[in-house]
């Protein structure tokens, strides 16, 4: 009987163990717009988008959505690295291209929360942050070498 709970034990451990693993992980962090200025500096350039469109845009990708800002036209990558936008005559970007990647979950908050129209896709000193009416997004990863 102890041997069995003793085995009973161990099987949920690994069970708690290997569901952590399964989760996807957060990337990404809202700040106040003003906060985000301090730490991340002024935004040197700023791309517009329609909030109703990046929120379409993230229910196409699972659990992670790429941006970066390529001869100062918008590309959005879904978890797999596939173009699902642009507003350029960009139809393919290269492996090595760096996007910076966000959880798709927490855009989403960001959208809810800023309750504005527009959102800006924003790069400021070697930072791309997101930004919707006062809040803005940061603490992403970088696509390579971290890729969901």
């Amino acid at each position: 009987m102890k041997n069995y709970r003793n085995n009973f034990f161990i099987i949920i451990l690994l069970a708690i163990i290997f569901s952590s693993f399964c989760r996807p992980q957060v990337i990404g962090k809202i700040y106040t717009k003003s906060t985000a200025n301090n730490l991340y500096g002024s935004v040197l350039n700023s791309v517009e988008i329609n909030t109703s469109l990046l929120q379409k845009l993230t229910s196409q990708t699972p659990n992670y959505i790429m941006f970066q800002v390529i001869q100062s036209k918008l590309v959005v990558l879904d978890s797999k690295r596939n173009i699902i936008y642009t507003n350029g005559a960009i139809s393919s970007v290269s492996a090595s291209t760096v996007f910076r990647v966000f959880s798709t979950s927490i855009v989403n908050e960001l959208l809810k929360e800023g309750n504005s129209p527009e959102s800006y896709i924003e790069i400021r000193n070697d930072v791309l942050t997101i930004t919707n009416g006062e809040d803005t997004l940061e603490q992403s990863a970088n696509c390579p070498p971290i890729c969901p």
